[in-house]
């Protein structure tokens, strides 16, 4: 998941990515990931557990 942070707070993109192979990518704008948040509890789960995750990653990064 790339730029899930500037669709949920309408901010500027802060992240790039390059793959190393060929890949396929699906793009999801403001109303869907608005729309998957409101009618799957599944995938609003999933991106509340991998946003935690990487504040938990900051925090141990932070304070060592």
């Amino acid at each position: 998941m790339v730029g899930e942070l500037g669709v949920l707070v309408r901010a500027p993109r802060n992240a790039t990515v390059t793959t190393t192979a060929d890949s396929e990518l699906a793009v999801l704008g403001r109303r869907a990931v608005n729309r998957l948040l409101a009618d799957a509890p599944g995938f609003a789960r999933k991106l509340l557990e991998a946003l935690a995750e990487r504040v938990r990653e900051l925090d141990r990064h932070l304070v060592g």
